[in-house]
This record gives structure tokens, sequence and C-alpha cells, in this order.
């Protein structure tokens, strides 16, 4: 699997659990009252899942554009300067 799939997989499936532990009790899944045991483990777990997903996704951006010249965050491609013509 290509890490940026990888990546942008991890990404929402984190965020997915980091959202859901944190709101369990006002969508009516949490058992308790208060912010439970299992929603810290959820919400840490949702964390690193996506700050990993996040992480192999702007590296396989980068590795993407390791080409020679100033790299372009807009248009994501190498700005390569154009020579100016000779007199």
């Amino acid at each position: 699997m290509d890490k940026m799939i990888l990546g942008a997989v991890l990404l929402i499936v984190g965020i997915a659990i980091l959202v859901e532990s944190l709101f369990a009790d006002g969508i009516g899944i949490g058992g308790n009252p208060d912010f439970g045991h299992d929603q810290l483990i959820g919400s840490i777990v949702g964390g690193l899942l996506a700050a990993t997903g996040l992480f192999l996704v702007l590296k396989s951006k980068s590795n993407s554009n390791s080409q020679i010249g100033l790299p372009c965050i807009v248009a994501q491609r190498p700005i390569i300067p154009k020579r100016l013509p000779a007199d």
C-alpha cells in the first residue's frame, strides 16, 4: 500500500476515533457522565493515529517534490528559474 493512502486512512480513522471519544457522552454512547478512562484511551489512540497519518501524508508529498528547484507550495511542483535571452 502506498504511504500516501495508508497515511490518509490512518488520518481519517484517527480523527473519527478522536471525535467519537471526545463527544461520547454528548452523542449518547458514553457510559459515564464524566470523562471516563475509556474516553481518555480513545482520545490518545485517535490522536496518535491521526498524527501518524498526517506525518505519512506530509512525508509522501515531500518525497514526490524532491526534484531540483525550489518547491512551490501552491502548485506542488518545483519552480525552475527561466534563463534570460542573451544579448
